[in-house]
């Protein structure tokens, strides 16, 4: 061994392999056997492919995050302003065809509910909100006869001549009603009867209605009957 081995400072890899020789092991079978997992690490680092690196996720609102985590019935669903138009015109026209399906029912049958007292007055108003037509009330027994007179005519034998006055009491405006003339004999009997219609008794056609307390005034003629008459009725038809 020369100075300068003696002189030169000992390294971990000599101090191991003086070690080894104070032991009485083979430095160099110690070196091949603790070389041969770093070859099998090496050689397995070499084979094995490296993992390419997990793609990260991409970012996410939290809030979303809050929301779809949520069960179903929890979350809180924004309807767009454009749905709840819809759905309010949609209210609306379901509100209009319920009225205007019973107001449709009233006004094709008004024919027969105008002539019932309680539901005249409803279909007057419709009427006269609509323009649309009642027909004439009806309700013979609310003519009144007021004044009544049946004279033979001077110079005219088997002729009699009938005045009367009669007033509309009914709610509304009538028609102008038929008027029947009875006449009986002394007993009772009835000797003749006729029915008259408004062209007869007012000697034209009525222009217009005869309204609620209007009253009328009529005359006219007729032919007395075989049978002497002693006394007559009116009645309104």
């Amino acid at each position: 061994m020369g100075i300068a081995t003696f002189l030169r400072t000992p390294t971990s890899d000599d101090t191991s392999a003086k070690s080894l020789a104070d032991a009485g092991i083979d430095t160099e079978k110690a070196e091949n056997a603790g070389s041969a997992p770093a070859k099998a690490e090496v050689a397995s680092a070499v084979e094995t492919p490296a993992r390419p690196a997990a793609a990260m996720p991409p970012a996410t609102n939290p809030a979303s995050a809050t929301v779809k985590a949520s069960p179903s019935f929890a979350r809180r669903t924004v309807e767009p302003a454009t749905s709840r138009r819809a759905a309010l015109w949609q209210w609306i026209a379901l509100g209009l065809l319920l009225f205007a399906l019973p107001l449709q029912l009233l006004l094709a049958d008004r024919s027969r509910l105008a002539a019932d007292a309680e539901w005249r007055p409803l279909l007057a108003s419709l009427c006269g909100v609509l323009h649309c037509e009642l027909p004439p009330w009806r309700e013979p027994q609310a003519f009144t006869m007021i004044e009544r007179d049946v004279r033979p005519i001077p110079g005219s034998p088997g002729e009699l001549q009938v005045h009367a006055t009669f007033r509309n009491d009914a709610r509304w405006a009538q028609s102008w009603p038929r008027l029947q003339l009875s006449l009986a004999d002394a007993d009772g009997r009835k000797v003749g009867a006729r029915d008259f219609d408004p062209r007869e008794y007012l000697g034209r056609a009525p222009a217009d209605l005869l309204q609620s307390g209007q009253s009328a005034r009529i005359a006219f003629r007729i032919r007395e009957p075989a049978a002497p008459a002693a006394a007559f009725q009116f009645e309104f038809r």
